[in-house]
């Protein structure tokens, strides 16, 4: 009887293992071919600065940082 409880609960847990690979392998799989996927295609950033005086260059500063961020991910100018 102790036996059979035994085996019931090891097969028990080998599913739930097996179970728990194959849903982390579909996951992997998945981004996987996300990430794998062919680059931006149809991607477009506007970035814009509506500072007008100069002692506002921190917003000029923060829209070229945001610009080199945008050049970096690969979205090209045109």
């Amino acid at each position: 009887m102790l036996l059979l409880l035994l085996h019931e609960v090891v097969g028990c847990c080998l599913l739930a293992v097996l179970s728990e690979a194959l849903v982390q392998s579909d996951l992997q799989r998945r981004v996987n071919s996300f990430f794998e996927a062919p680059g931006h295609t149809n991607n477009w950033a506007v970035l814009v600065c509506t500072s007008r005086f100069w002692f506002n260059y921190r917003h000029v500063a923060n829209v070229l940082s945001l610009y080199h961020s945008v050049k970096r991910l690969g979205i090209p100018d045109r």
